[in-house]
């Protein structure tokens, strides 16, 4: 059975005005933060060490992530039942 991943995809697409995009300078494009996918590992059919986010850059992805996502951390958080 084949490993599973989770990735952001990118797009060399520049969509202006849309906030959930991170610019990746070395790969020359944008990380889509909003498509989040899990994909089989045999996919990928090279390393591609050519596209490094910086830390900067992988602050920014994570920090997008966050906002995006709304995790309860305590039975406080929940919303009421209805």
């Amino acid at each position: 059975m084949a490993e599973l991943v989770t990735v952001l995809p990118l797009t060399s697409v520049e969509r202006r005005g849309w906030m959930h995009r991170v610019r990746v300078a070395s790969g020359g494009g944008w990380v889509i933060t909003e498509q989040i996918r899990t994909v089989s590992a045999a996919r990928f059919r090279r390393y591609a060490p050519e596209i490094t986010l910086s830390q900067g850059e992988l602050d920014e992805v994570q920090h997008l992530l966050a906002q995006m996502l709304i995790v309860a951390t305590t039975s406080t958080d929940r919303p009421a039942s209805q």
